[in-house]
């Protein structure tokens, strides 16, 4: 984006510049970035396609993609836009929605995250919602609108709010006909995503009081949509901010559902009652206000301390049965390894299981937090003596990609780029259960010759386990 005078050189640089450009802008990603460090924490900038861009230069530059490039369009992901002024977001939503992608709505297979600037929804983003693979947030009339014809998607995105509208119009229709209605098998996914918030507040004046805790949910909802949508997996996705900041209601005075959370008591939190089961849950806290603490060191520590959270993976699997769970605390400082994972091992432990695998990935700042991967700690965890869990695997070193930010010195603004992390897997399984842990931490490479040492080391000292080298 900020190379555009390379077209300049001569015509035949020109058309293959313009070539490059038009396959890169075919996925268009726009970021409001406010607090962070990684992909999903904001510094309140703008970004295209992980470009960071002023806002002077953002309609500029859409008019450039439609007039010189003639992109078109095949992916739009908006991130947190809501967070923008009101004339900004239309802005964006029209040069988005009737410039670049204009009468091509058919060539757009992923939609996501207009209802941060487009709400309750336009005809346009409607009509490209009903034909795209991949959509969400859902809006509620969407729902009230749905094509009679069977539509399956690779994955839906659906909100707490969203189980909120679709209670309270139950509610004010006097019938539960209304559920039936908007709630049809005509939808189908293969991947259903559930963002739930714990900064709702259920009135205006209490928004900004410190306690952080989600918003009950009606139960009997969510059912009838794992149910009627017949989704295989499910990713349960906790977030800090949303464009709606508390709660509508009305239906929890008229008691006609159960509101639960997964934080509540795991005695009340009833078992699900369908008849299947889902080929895998993702728990994914990368963008929970956990993660918004500033990253501060133990963060993740602090977050089971809380009573209350200790229910949560118990109560995760009481709602979404499953054999398989993975759960993902991306980009997340936490010092003390051995505590987090023993708060997750119990909470795994809680209730009765057969044939479970869970995936667990710690993403650590200090290499000693790997060390905990291929030592003889885990062995000291209450959960493994008294589950009577092994190790019987020990992984070498293998890398996984994220995006960082990064400051580009050539441009004068930030950037996100992938950089390696490297770490550690190990396994530990009993009869009825495994657990693979991952742990991994950014490859800095003034560190990368000592952390690499270690691990050496430590495989050395550790030959009491299985290890596949």
């Amino acid at each position: 984006m900020h190379q555009l005078d390379y077209r300049l050189i001569n015509t035949t640089f020109r058309n293959a510049f313009d070539d490059l450009l038009r396959k890169s802008y075919r996925k268009l990603s726009i970021t409001h970035d406010c607090r962070g460090q990684y992909s999903e924490v904001f510094f309140g900038k703008m970004y295209i396609n992980d470009e960071e861009v002023k806002i002077q230069h953002l309609f500029k530059f859409f008019e450039y993609l439609k007039s010189a490039i003639r992109v078109t369009v095949k992916e739009v992901r908006i991130n947190n836009c809501f967070l923008l002024n009101d004339e900004l977001q239309c802005q964006i939503h029209d040069y988005v929605v009737k410039e670049l992608i204009g009468d091509k709505k058919s060539e757009v297979e992923v939609f996501t995250g207009m209802d941060n600037i487009c709400h309750p929804g336009c005809k346009d983003c409607l009509e490209i919602a009903k034909q795209c693979y991949e959509y969400g947030p859902v809006q509620l009339n969407y729902l009230t609108t749905q094509p009679t014809i069977p539509k399956h998607f690779k994955k839906l995105i659906i909100t707490d709010y969203l189980l909120d509208d679709i209670a309270n119009e139950c509610v004010e229709s006097k019938t539960m006909n209304t559920l039936n209605k908007m709630i049809t098998s005509d939808i189908s996914c293969d991947i259903l995503q559930l963002n739930i918030s714990s900064c709702r507040r259920r009135t205006m004046e209490i928004l900004f009081r410190e306690v952080k805790e989600a918003m009950p949910m009606p139960r009997e909802i969510l059912d009838a949509i794992l149910l009627k949508w017949n989704a295989n997996s499910i990713i349960l996705k906790f977030i800090d901010l949303t464009r709606l900041n508390y709660q509508e209601g009305a239906w929890l005075k008229a008691k006609w559902f159960k509101g639960f959370r997964f934080n509540d008591d795991y005695r009340y939190v009833y078992p699900s009652s369908l008849d299947f089961k889902l080929q895998k849950v993702e728990v994914d806290f990368s963008a929970s206000p956990i993660r918004s603490d500033r990253l501060k060191e133990g963060a993740v520590d602090r977050f089971f301390i809380i009573p209350s959270n200790q229910n949560l993976i118990p109560n995760i699997r009481q709602v979404f049965p499953t054999d398989r769970l993975s759960i993902r605390f991306c980009q997340w400082t936490a010092l003390k390894v051995p505590f987090v994972f023993d708060r997750l091992s119990t909470q795994i432990f809680k209730d009765d299981h057969y044939n479970l695998e869970v995936d667990i990935q710690l993403i650590v700042n200090d290499r000693k937090g790997m060390e905990f991967a291929h030592s003889g700690d885990i062995d000291d965890i209450k959960a493994v003596v008294d589950k009577k869990l092994t190790l019987v695997r020990m992984e070498n070193l293998f890398d996984i990609v994220f995006k960082c930010r990064k400051y580009n010195e050539t441009t004068g603004l930030y950037c996100y780029r992938l950089e390696n992390h490297v770490g550690k897997k190990c396994r530990l399984s009993n009869r009825y259960c495994s657990i693979n842990l991952e742990i991994l931490t950014r490859e800095y490479p003034h560190y990368l010759d000592e952390f690499r040492r270690i691990v050496d080391e430590s495989t050395f000292l550790s030959n009491d386990y299985m290890y596949d080298s």
